[in-house]
């Protein structure tokens, strides 16, 4: 399976096809999907900074006289939307650069929040149009659940608490928890250059920096070591776990050893799910927990999993995306 990152509001993730018609609206309501998806390619095979990267789809039960649902076995086109005619509130690569990471806020009418992931789609120039947004290569975006409105909930940068360090390898998932009266929508984001994830609060101030495998490393424009990068983060439906994937091994790579770091090596290493404790603050404490090491895909790998999240009797869902190397490819598929 190949996947964009796809949420249903009032609902779970799911794996839907974004070739539609026709024009839904703001806000979100239950039932909509929202996902995040390649620009396309311009006349340099860059990605086209006025393709859209995000969209909305209404794929709720539809009134009498609208598009029906879908014939078994045909494609289905129900209405989407991208913001279209805003100028810079477009939800387009120009506007937002290259996305995956995506969340809503708690609430009616949620928010949509995106992250940055110049490589999501392949290696880029990132000085091209349409690969790094307004926020940099670890930007953090927020969509107005009413208005659709753009702006940014957090920069690059290495100014402290306000901005997220990343010189390159941009983010990997984001998730929003609502830990209680006075933590509400916390967001939890993987930084795939320093292998840290983190714990932001609702102003957009960096809380806490978690190090699962205490691996120290720097934010250095180089991808955080295979074995010690987590992508995919949800918390568990009691609040109590935050659930995290590990990157070990791709379609490039596979046989990548199992860090020494991350304990006693399994008997089929390969890309995993963890946890750790979360306290009634949202804080990520004490030692991280090995849950599952993925089935291998073929040989002795499988492509990373990079969304996880449960179904509503608390099944644990999980996501792989193809990755040729450090760098995802928007043209290939079927191998995760």
């Amino acid at each position: 399976m190949h996947t964009n990152k796809v949420l249903v509001a009032c609902g779970i993730l799911v794996t839907f096809a974004a070739h539609s018609f026709g024009q839904a609206s703001l806000p979100v309501d239950c039932g909509e999907v929202v996902t995040t998806h390649f620009s396309g390619l311009d006349l340099s095979d860059n990605p086209d900074p006025d393709g859209a990267v995000l969209t909305l789809l209404d794929t709720r039960i539809p009134p009498t006289g609208s598009t029906p649902w879908p014939t078994a076995g045909q494609l289905w086109s129900p209405p989407l939307f991208n913001n279209f005619g805003a100028g810079p509130d477009e939800w387009t690569a120009k506007n937002l650069g290259t996305i995956f990471g995506l969340t809503f806020s708690t609430g009616t009418n949620p928010d949509i929040f995106v992250s940055a992931s110049p490589g999501m789609y392949g290696n880029y120039d990132p000085g091209a149009p349409g690969v790094v947004g307004p926020a940099g290569v670890g930007g953090i975006y927020k969509i107005d659940g009413a208005s659709g409105q753009i702006s940014i909930f957090m920069n690059t940068g290495f100014n402290g608490i306000t901005e997220m360090p990343n010189l390159g390898p941009g983010l990997g998932n984001i998730h929003i928890q609502d830990n209680g009266a006075s933590q509400t929508d916390q967001l939890y984001a993987t930084n795939l250059d320093d292998g840290k994830i983190y714990l932001i609060d609702a102003s957009g101030m960096i809380v806490q920096a978690y190090d699962p495998f205490s691996a120290n490393q720097s934010a250095d424009g180089t991808f955080a070591t295979l074995g010690e990068r987590p992508f995919a983060v949800a918390v568990n439906p009691q609040g109590t776990r935050l659930l995290f994937s590990v990157w070990l091994r791709d379609s490039a790579r596979h046989t990548t050893p199992w860090p020494a770091s991350a304990g006693p090596a399994p008997a089929n290493p390969n890309n995993s799910i963890w946890s750790v404790q979360i306290n009634t603050n949202g804080l990520m404490v004490g030692l991280p927990q090995l849950e599952i090491v993925l089935p291998y895909l073929s040989g002795t790998y499988s492509n990373p999993v990079t969304d996880i999240s449960f179904t509503a009797s608390g099944a644990l869902l999980v996501a792989e995306r193809v990755f040729n190397g450090d760098y995802g490819m928007f043209d290939m598929g079927h191998t995760a």
